[in-house]
């Protein structure tokens, strides 16, 4: 629907500027920044929509992943500050925690 109403403003907005403007360059620059600002706008909301993936500008997921479970590795770890309370079946061995984060 979205791509629906750009072509109609693509088609629609010279119309409505040469009617509105009666030199062709106000009628052209009339025309031309509000249909690309619209074609920008879209193409900015398809980035924000699915920020996730293997494009340039994505977030690494992956890497936050890696850091989130680093993180939450040093709260368990022998010499960390503040251990964290877990309970009886949690599993605290450092070296089979650590194996089983990190991928071979």
């Amino acid at each position: 629907i979205i791509v629906t109403m750009l072509v109609m403003l693509t088609i629609l907005t010279p119309i409505a500027m040469s009617v509105m403007l009666p030199h062709y360059v106000w009628s052209t620059l009339g025309t031309f920044f509000p249909i690309f600002g619209a074609f920008c706008l879209n193409n900015v909301s398809q980035e924000l929509e699915m920020p996730y993936g293997d494009d340039y500008n994505d977030l690494p997921i992956a890497r936050f992943q890696e850091e989130m479970n680093s993180s939450l590795m040093m709260l368990i770890h022998h010499n960390s500050d503040h251990v964290a309370r877990t309970g009886e079946k949690a599993q605290m061995d450092w070296k089979d925690l650590a194996a089983s984060v990190h991928d071979p």
